[in-house]
């Protein structure tokens, strides 16, 4: 062998063909020279500068792949023949050889033997090497399946994330409008209090002055056919309506004034002053009229307040029906949408949890591909090599089989 800086180049010879112990020698020495050209290579490797260092790896490389070349068959032939005789074992080794080999048909049962070892050596090869195969793509799919189930749970829990959050702000408004009309009932009830439940004495007194009007407008329009009804006593009795109407509406004093100023001149004249009672009487219909009029205008001004009440009352009570249903359907909506938010929350957190959990599958399952699958193409490599080697030596001896 002889190794320079600037080339390299291994010079093997092997002299002799024919006996097999030769033969062995013979790999013996190519291997050996192979390992012995590789180690001198990285030793030069060391010592040159970039170029010529990479240079002299390559070489090494290429020389400790010519080395694993000449080691196979070798391997494959100590491996299928490991329990027989030793004879058999030499015979093997020289089959595996790249020298020729002549039949030796007295061998036959070896051939024989060694064809059937070979082949069931390759066989279970074979299997393995297919067994690598479907381990890697049974890792790759635990793997992949991990994985597509770890991002459906990432995508599942974003869903129940924003489910949360839309529920979460679901149950946040309808707090914030039962709040709303809470208030406005409590508004409404203390406005009732206030302005509308007092109102409804005040109806009461008008129903009551209604009454008593129309009891008065009774007594005077009697007196309408007859100036002789418009008695003393029936006048004082109707002035005496009049004061109670008054003193309890005050607001109708002015009209009730002036109807009292009508009964006045209805009244019948002391002796003295007889002269004006008949001047009355020549207009004592169209007097009583004035006064039935003037007590319909009383009545008219009544019963229009008992309207106004009447609505305010309408108004202000269907106003607080109408909230308090409200009120009512945002408090059921609060607790159902709470409850909602709950479900929401509860369900977040399990997609949450899930998600962590395949996570971590996926890791383990990752790992488990990433470290089973680094080697493959190094072992399918050898599978490759092994079983080829194998059939070369299966070839060569169903070949010396076909001239025996």
């Amino acid at each position: 062998a002889m190794a320079t800086a600037g080339s390299y180049e291994v010079l093997l010879d092997v002299e002799g063909s024919s006996p097999p112990q030769q033969h062995q020698r013979s790999n013996r020495k190519l291997m050996a020279g192979a390992v012995i050209a590789a180690v001198m290579l990285l030793a030069i490797a060391l010592q040159t500068g970039e170029d010529s260092h990479r240079t002299a790896l390559v070489s090494a490389a290429k020389m400790m792949g010519l080395y694993a070349e000449l080691e196979v068959p070798r391997k494959m032939a100590l491996m299928a023949m490991e329990h027989t005789p030793k004879e058999e074992q030499q015979l093997a080794l020289s089959l595996a050889s790249s020298e020729p080999m002549l039949a030796d048909c007295a061998r036959k049962a070896v051939y024989t033997n060694i064809l059937s070892n070979f082949k069931y050596l390759q066989g279970n090869l074979t299997v393995e090497n297919q067994t690598r195969v479907q381990t890697d793509l049974d890792l790759f799919v635990a793997k992949s399946s991990a994985y597509t189930e770890w991002i459906d749970s990432e995508s599942a829990y974003r869903t129940a994330q924003s489910a949360k959050e839309q529920a979460d702000a679901a149950a946040e408004y309808a707090r914030s409008k039962f709040s709303e009309y809470k208030k406005a009932v409590e508004v409404g009830e203390e406005d009732y209090e206030k302005n509308i439940a007092p109102t409804l004495d005040e109806k009461a007194g008008l129903v009551l002055q209604a009454e008593m009007i129309e009891t008065l407008t009774g007594v005077i329009s009697k007196m309408s056919g007859s100036e002789a009804e418009a008695t003393p006593a029936k006048l004082q009795d109707a002035k005496a309506k009049l004061a109670a109407i008054e003193a309890k509406n005050p607001k109708l004093g002015k009209l009730a004034g002036q109807v009292g100023s009508i009964l006045d001149k209805m009244s019948p004249p002391a002796p003295a002053a007889k002269a004006s009672r008949r001047l009355l009487g020549s207009g004592f219909e169209d007097t009583v009229k004035q006064a039935l009029a003037i007590l319909g205008e009383m009545k008219a001004e009544v019963e229009t307040r008992v309207k106004e009440i009447d609505e305010a009352v309408a108004k202000s009570a269907a106003w607080l029906k109408a909230n308090r249903a409200t009120k009512l359907e945002w408090e059921v909506k609060v607790v159902d949408l709470g409850n909602t938010a709950d479900r929401a929350n509860a369900d977040k957190n399990a997609a949450d949890l899930e998600r962590e959990k395949l996570a971590g599958v996926y890791k383990v399952k990752n790992a488990a591909y990433v470290d089973g699958h680094a080697g493959l193409e190094d072992d399918l490599a050898s599978f490759s090599a092994q079983i080829a080697a194998l059939q070369t030596v299966i070839d060569k001896v169903v070949e010396l089989l076909a001239k025996c």
